[in-house]
């Protein structure tokens, strides 16, 4: 075996191992309301949003108002949410 195609297999194997691990901690990492400093640079939770059990947002989007028990739902995309509980339906982006 060639020292190119040794070199081209230990990529392949730290790139999957690397997936593995993003994925894992994706799905082990709840970030909780509670957890997060509210992002004072937007406006505070609306009651709609609270009524609705979802508003859009990345972690860093936390609005005042959240209510502590309330989870991030691990996007990181637009699509990214703060919902009250892993079964409050989001309308899609």
């Amino acid at each position: 075996m060639s020292k190119n195609m040794i070199i081209i297999i230990v990529i392949i194997a730290l790139v999957f191992a690397a997936i593995i691990a993003v994925a894992w901690y994706s799905i082990n990492k709840t970030v909780r309301a509670g957890d997060v400093p509210d992002n004072p640079n937007l406006p505070a939770i609306t009651e709609a949003e609270l009524k609705e059990g979802w508003y859009r947002g990345r972690v860093s989007d936390k609005r005042k108002g959240t209510p502590p028990e309330w989870i991030h739902d691990g996007d990181t995309s637009l699509s990214a949410a703060w919902v009250k509980d892993t079964n409050t339906p989001v309308l899609p982006y």
